[in-house]
């Protein structure tokens, strides 16, 4: 007897969210462009607005009310190309929602032999869901956050069937440390003894930046734990030691990013 076909499969799922997603996007241009009501987020000025900063070497951070990673902002960059990349960070938050929803079903096959048909059924409560949608193309950026988040999940059960726990080492499998550590170590490097000039100056303050947005809010989370375990809190983003007191180099622990471009 000939199995009874299903919408559920991934080519029509995923084909419907890449397409309602376009569809919400186009209409966000229509309505940008003919009402005064926009569809834009206004968070997503705030982004291309500090990915301008950076462009132009100086901290994303100059952009008032831009409280967000440093790294959201170099994401960014091509949104001040000319033409139409003002957009790219739709597109981009889009696609994330898209990688998201295959994570799902990845995870939901990996973790309980789910057939394809029903993990797709749960993966469109999210690939489907006009709120999620629209979310991303209005210039959100929920879906990044997202994609790691449920990444991290989907490695978690991958990786612990191999003996590995990512919640330990995951800042080994995605290289968090090493560049963490080499951003900060770096530092002085970019800066040289005779002091930031005009040509460094923006890279100097990107990775103040990145410093202390990795650093700052988590040390207090790791004082008094011992330096066996500090090594790990936090992805191991925190080496052993630091939580003493010590800081990265070239860090500054008083530092405050200027204001005004």
């Amino acid at each position: 007897m000939a199995t009874k076909p299903t919408w559920f499969r991934p080519l029509p799922v995923f084909s419907a969210a890449i397409i309602l997603r376009i569809g919400l996007f186009l209409y966000g241009l229509w309505q940008d462009a003919n009402s005064p009501m926009k569809y834009t987020d206004i968070d997503y000025y705030v982004f291309t607005d500090a990915a301008r900063y950076v462009a132009t070497n100086h901290s994303p951070y100059d952009r008032e009310t831009y409280r967000y990673t440093p790294i959201l902002s170099w994401l960014l960059l091509p949104t001040t190309w000319q033409g139409k990349w003002f957009s790219f960070g739709k597109g981009l938050f889009a696609l994330s929602d898209i990688i998201t929803g295959w994570l799902i079903v990845l995870v939901l096959r990996t973790t309980g032999g789910m057939p394809m048909d029903r993990a797709l059924k749960f993966a469109s409560i999210w690939l489907l869901n006009p709120m999620v949608a629209t979310i991303s193309t209005r210039g959100s950026s929920e879906g990044l956050l997202a994609t790691m988040v449920v990444a991290l999940v989907w490695a978690h059960f991958i990786l612990k069937l191999h003996g590995i726990h990512p919640v330990i080492y995951a800042s080994r499998v995605f290289g968090i440390h090493s560049a963490a550590i080499s951003l900060c170590n770096c530092a002085s490097a970019f800066v040289g003894e005779e002091g930031p000039t005009v040509d460094n100056v923006g890279t100097n303050l990107f990775v103040r930046d990145l410093q202390q947005s990795l650093y700052e809010p988590v040390l207090p989370l790791v004082h008094g734990v011992p330096p066996v375990l500090s090594t790990h809190v936090i992805f191991g983003c925190i080496p052993a030691g630091w939580h003493n007191g010590a800081c990265p180099v070239g860090f500054n622990a008083s530092y405050v990013a200027p204001t005004g471009l």
